[in-house]
């Protein structure tokens, strides 16, 4: 007996219910097959883009070649099974066609839910944004707070901002800065009055850190406070490794002199200076003591 015919006439002893996961599973692997260049797209190997890219270029050999490969598999699957023949897979298929040509506008309701409901998730940062509330915590509790978290105190001192855009043609800004971060309540600096298009702050702030949290900035809003309410002249916003960053650079530095300040650009137009420090929480009590 050839090998041929001994994998023709090989069979799996298992029982039918078994089978029937087993030529699902490779019924979702012969589409998988047949997805498998987008897949290789956007890997995160070159090697895998590159033959995706390769295999675009000739996309139709490419469908031919997997139908065969794809057959020969299923051939394959459902003759190790002893339960199953193609025409029964064949006729399996059909009333699988059948039930979801019946129930497509449910189904394509649920899918929709579904699309909408992962496409808001995905851009929930935009969404935020574009309401304004992207720098807002809304739930000030994570479930990793339950097993301890590494939050320690970080003090920002705020030298001056420059350069700032005009709120109003006729008035000068009335300039204060606002700050969010994560777990901490909004906190604000005094308005300068009259302050224009530079301000010189000098004031220090000291807020809760966790360097291991990628998901609160730190957000500095430079604003305009008005007769009702405020308008926003500028912001800066910065990730916990930024943060983490400008606290190692500015490590030692004390004073209000230029040399021991940070510049950053705020967006959409002006310069603040500032410095992040480690606050050494055993050190304060001992001062207010």
């Amino acid at each position: 007996m050839g090998l041929v015919e001994k994998i023709k006439d090989f069979r799996l002893n298992i029982d039918p219910e078994y089978q029937g996961w087993i030529l699902a599973f490779a019924t979702l692997t012969a589409f998988w097959v047949y997805c498998l260049p987008c897949y290789c797209q956007g890997a995160a190997f070159p090697y895998l883009r590159r033959q995706a890219a390769w295999v675009q270029q000739r996309l139709p050999y490419y469908l031919i070649g997997a139908t065969f490969v794809n057959a020969g598999i299923m051939f394959l699957v459902i003759t190790w099974l002893p339960d199953w023949e193609p025409k029964d897979y064949i006729a399996a298929m059909g009333k699988v066609a059948i039930f979801l040509a019946k129930n497509a506008v449910k189904f394509m309701t649920s899918i929709a839910f579904i699309v909408v409901f992962v496409f808001v998730v995905a851009f929930k940062d935009r969404f935020m944004k574009l309401a304004g509330i992207d720098h807002k915590t809304v739930f000030r509790f994570k479930l990793r707070d339950v097993f301890g978290g590494s939050t320690r105190a970080i003090q920002l001192d705020l030298w001056k901002v420059e350069d700032l855009p005009a709120a109003s043609p006729f008035t000068p800004n009335n300039v204060f800065v606002e700050i969010f971060m994560g777990y901490n309540e909004p906190m604000k600096t005094r308005v300068h009055n009259n302050a224009g298009s530079n301000c010189i702050l000098k004031e220090t702030l000291q807020l809760n850190f966790d360097e291991h949290e990628d998901e609160e900035p730190l957000y500095l809003f430079v604003r305009n406070q008005k007769v009702v309410g405020t308008g926003e002249l500028g912001r800066l916003e910065m990730k916990a490794e930024d943060v983490v960053k400008i606290e190692v650079d500015m490590r030692g530095r004390t004073g209000w002199e230029q040399e021991g300040f940070i510049v950053k650009n705020l967006i959409p137009r002006g310069q603040i200076w500032f410095r992040v420090s480690y606050v050494d929480d055993e050190e304060a009590k001992m001062q207010v003591c």
